[in-house]
């Protein structure tokens, strides 16, 4: 067995390079340096109590019951607030730390991992959180009905929990999983969760979970907002903030509102706080306006275009050679972010370990002329329409998109018209975008992710995850995206992620398309408040009055 005893020390030297961020910090300008990492925070003073601060997000979830969820408005967002994890990520040192876990041991065949819990800890509800009710959660996410959704892809490989005594969890592998400790970092999906209040309650759960978190859920008024309170139980701060007991506010609000135009006029009416994840043309307005804080970070994620590989038409290398070609990124970036953001050329983000520089050499260059050879060496010939034509089939496509997504839509939907690809664009809201993928009832699709490691690739692109919404079905891919997740020794895992990415590219499998600048902007009455790992952090921050 090999031993963490003290798993502060253990962990320190685990240095998690996937979260290198961009944090150009408050109130910045373009001539920053882009280079800074870390949390960005705001100007602290003399802490107070009390208070409401209210979040615009740009969508409402389907759920927050973590295990079921499919939206990241759920997962990566609103369940941080409500829940924790046996390890948490630190934003300054990237090294993962202690929380719900005081100790761990691994099996030398590293596929059992056994936990020592914390002895104080209870949920917003005064239960005392055992190791019972945190097997029982890991061994729910493994029940058939939940195995679709994203959070058992994490954890893909866990065959069982137990839990011999209320303080020691056994999580027991298939295989060994190389970013398994990533993953029980994450306080959306790690955290435990009363299963026998669940059992009683049903699908009510999850609108008003109970957690171990700083914050308790309250109400869900749907279309409208999600209120949650101060849970003063609270007592598992992490390191890196100066209360690490119940927050300062009395509560949070996240109001979901879609248009980025009337975000802007709350942000000015005051009756929103925090804008989360605003467009860069909006959070520009407001970077020299004492009255607001904007920070700025690179997305640990990128937006690609996907194909539905279950139409024949998508089967033929030379139809998704072409749509890549066709695609100006560059264009996307400046049209769509303001230039707030990056060209992507593989389909593992740059601001994620294991990210290979070379892909900008390898992936298909902007070239009009080339795709349009490509089509026409494969037999697509342009009909009477100007639209390309094989065997009777057309080269009609639709593809739909968020809400907020529209105008990288009209953009592509532009550059296919061009090589005599016609694209129909359905602009779907969040539900009915996520039931469209899940579903796969699409042709091409503007997809994104954020992750914290290279294995969500594995999620995306493995022939028997949920997360493959493309319908890949690649044997060669398969064997190398689970030993990149069973390897251990970094620089073995960095090179087979390098073989990953080129694969992907040299398929055309999807269209990288860019990593975006994330943009938080901030009334200045709220102080202290934290920014890293494309998170907030509200466990300090406090409203002068």
């Amino acid at each position: 067995m090999r031993k963490g005893n003290n798993l502060s020390k253990l962990l320190a030297g685990i240095l998690i390079t996937s979260l290198t961020t961009i944090t150009i910090g408050c109130g910045a300008s373009n001539g920053d340096n882009p280079q800074q990492s870390g949390t960005t925070t705001i100007t602290p003073g003399e802490p107070q109590k009390g208070g409401t601060v209210t979040i615009a997000v740009d969508g409402e979830p389907d759920t927050l019951d973590t295990h079921k969820t499919h939206t990241g408005i759920a997962s990566s967002l609103i369940a941080d607030f409500f829940g924790a994890s046996l390890l948490y990520l630190d934003p300054e040192t990237k090294t993962l730390q202690p929380s719900l876990a005081e100790s761990y041991t691994i099996s030398d065949d590293r596929k059992a991992w056994t936990f020592k819990l914390r002895k104080d800890v209870t949920f917003s509800d005064g239960t005392p959180l055992t190791a019972k009710i945190y097997s029982d959660t890991f061994n729910r996410m493994l029940e058939p009905e939940h195995l679709a959704a994203t959070a058992a892809s994490f954890y893909d490989g866990l065959s069982r929990a137990e839990a011999p005594d209320d303080e020691t969890l056994i999580l027991h592998f298939d295989r060994p999983s190389a970013p398994i400790l990533t993953y029980l970092s994450m306080p959306a999906y790690a955290q435990p969760m009363p299963v026998d209040l669940i059992k009683k309650t049903g699908d009510e759960y999850g609108r008003k979970p109970v957690g171990v978190g700083p914050w308790q859920v309250t109400e869900w008024k749907t279309g409208e907002s999600i209120a949650l309170v101060r849970n003063d139980g609270f007592n598992l701060g992490a390191a890196y903030y100066k209360n690490q007991k119940a927050p300062y506010l009395d509560g949070l609000i996240f109001r979901f509102i879609k248009d980025a135009q009337t975000v802007k006029a709350a942000l000015e009416s005051g009756s929103v706080d925090i804008a989360y994840n605003l467009n860069g043309k909006v959070a520009k307005s407001f970077r020299d306006n004492p009255k607001y804080q904007v920070l700025e970070e690179l997305n640990n994620g990128e937006v690609f275009l996907g194909m539905n590989l279950q139409d024949k038409r998508f089967q033929d290398p030379a139809v998704r050679r072409a749509i890549s070609y066709a695609i100006n990124k560059e264009a996307i970036v400046q049209a769509a972010l303001q230039g707030e953001g990056v060209a992507a050329h593989s389909p593992l983000a740059n601001s994620i370990f294991g990210f290979d520089p070379a892909s900008a050499d390898y992936d298909y260059k902007y070239n009009v002329e080339q795709a349009k050879k490509e089509l026409e060496n494969a037999g697509w010939t342009l009909n009477g329409e100007g639209v390309r034509e094989k065997d009777g089939q057309q080269l009609r496509v639709s593809l739909i998109i968020r809400e907020t997504r529209a105008l990288e839509g009209q953009l592509i939907q532009s550059m296919l018209a061009e090589i005599g690809i016609k694209v129909k664009n359905q602009q779907l809201e969040g539900g009915a975008y996520y039931d469209a993928a899940n579903k796969k009832t699409f042709d091409l699709i503007i997809g994104q992710y954020g992750d914290v490691d290279p294995d969500i690739l594995y999620y995306l692109f493995h022939s028997t995850q949920s997360g493959n919404k493309y319908s890949i079905n690649d044997a060669q891919l398969d064997d190398l995206l689970v030993k990149a997740r069973s390897t251990f020794e970094q620089d073995k895992r960095v090179a087979t992620y390098k073989d990953v990415q080129k694969l992907i590219i040299d398929q055309a499998y999807v269209v990288p398309l860019y990593v975006q600048i994330n943009f938080i902007v901030i009334n200045s009455k709220v102080k202290d408040v934290k920014y890293g790992n494309n998170a907030l952090m509200l466990n300090d921050a406090w409203i002068s009055k």
